[in-house]
């Protein structure tokens, strides 16, 4: 087994955890193992940004995580999960052109994000089209921002 196959086999490792927990309802453990997952995914990605599955580890972990955030009702967070994996995409796109597998993320991850703002609308840009200093940038927000405290439980 070469580098790249032991770290796709953890990334696999804790997004089948994150999913465990998802189905569970098990909210901050769900939560804690998408973030690793995307941590994971962006190893794959700078070990191999043209594959499809290193492309697919990232498309994963981050739609993933925004379906834990919608289900809870934490749309801009959600929003921010589909958009943050469109501009990976859009700058693999730039770094590797248009092969194939960078083809086929773009447009899975515009299509999801489309798909998202068709139901939800979109979160990151005022009126004005400049981003409101009241959204923030980034994409962890902390976990009481997201989830009231009424749903921190994660034993149903």
């Amino acid at each position: 087994m070469n580098d790249y196959q032991i770290a796709y086999s953890y990334w696999e490792q804790s997004v089948c955890r994150a999913n465990r927990c998802f189905d569970r309802s098990h909210t901050l453990l769900a939560l804690f193992y998408y973030q690793q997952a995307i941590q994971r995914s962006d190893v794959l990605l700078e070990a191999n940004p043209a594959s499809r599955q290193s492309i697919g580890a990232m498309l994963v972990s981050h739609h993933n995580l925004a379906e834990l955030y919608q289900r809870n009702g934490a749309y801009r967070a959600a929003w921010q999960h589909f958009q943050a994996a469109r501009l990976k995409m859009h700058d693999i796109l730039q770094t590797c052109g248009s092969l194939p597998g960078p083809l086929w993320g773009s447009r899975i991850a515009y299509t999801q994000l489309c798909l998202f703002e068709e139901q939800h609308g979109t979160f990151g840009a005022s009126k004005s089209g400049e981003h409101s200093p009241a959204k923030s940038r980034t994409l962890s927000p902390t976990v009481s921002q997201v989830f009231p405290l009424t749903q921190q439980s994660t034993t149903h």
